[in-house]
């Protein structure tokens, strides 16, 4: 395995973990926004795009 491939497979690894990280926030997020909603914790204005985004 030469450089020029090694340096490509490190920056598809990279790329993938940023992607799934970038996911994994978001889901979390909106999980917790949910629970919040539910709970009554902080009351949220939902705006009109987020229902649409659902």
């Amino acid at each position: 395995m030469d450089l020029k491939e090694y340096k490509s497979e490190i920056l598809l690894l990279i790329r993938k973990v940023f992607i799934w990280g970038l996911g994994a926030i978001l889901i979390i997020s909106a999980v917790v926004l949910f629970f919040c909603k539910v709970f009554k914790v902080i009351d949220i204005e939902w705006p009109e795009y987020f229902y649409i985004g659902l």
